[in-house]
């Protein structure tokens, strides 16, 4: 019995050795331990640092961490960085710098400006204010981006604190 065991085994040896089995098991093999790495592979990140107030005075104060590093251009940079700062903070001395529900609606760079438009949900909050909300997000993307010029952040499409005349009103003239 232990001769023809050992002929079966030598016949099945010999079977997958063969050319035309052999080469196509291990190029299926080496696809498949590829993929494999690919999926199981760390997600990029880079470090950003962002500002919020502390809870204690109210001064701004940063917190590093690591985010996802956007698609290419400052545009997409400046949406990852405001979305995690939109997060609110990881430290417990410190406090959120806009109101939970706050999203971010777009964000534009065009002749050297950084557009940022937040959702209305960003006047609702009392404590911290708005103007120091808004103050956290200029300062964390001017550090993280320091060649940024001139940041904009708006708030359903208009600038907190500037009056706007309706389309149907003229100015007064004096």
């Amino acid at each position: 019995m232990i001769p023809d065991l050992r002929n079966r085994l030598t016949a099945i040896l010999e079977r997958l050795l063969a050319p035309r089995i052999l080469w196509p098991g291990l190029l299926f093999l080496s696809l498949l331990l590829s993929v494999a790495g690919w999926f199981l592979r760390p997600l990029p990140t880079r470090s950003a640092v962002l500002f919020f107030p502390r809870a204690e005075d109210l001064r701004l104060s940063g917190e590093t961490r690591q985010i996802l590093p956007g698609g290419p251009g400052l545009e997409e940079g400046a949406r990852e960085v405001v979305e995690e700062f939109l997060l609110g903070p990881g430290d417990s001395r410190m406090i959120a710098a806009l109101p939970r529900g706050t999203r971010l609606r777009e964000v534009l760079y065009r002749r050297g400006r950084l557009y940022v438009d937040l959702s209305e949900d960003a006047i609702f909050g009392l404590e911290p204010s708005l103007d120091l909300g808004l103050r956290a997000i200029r300062k964390t993307l001017r550090y993280n981006f320091p060649t940024l010029g001139t940041v904009i952040v708006t708030v359903g499409g208009r600038e907190p604190g500037v009056q706007y005349l309706g389309a149907d009103r003229e100015p007064k003239k004096k």
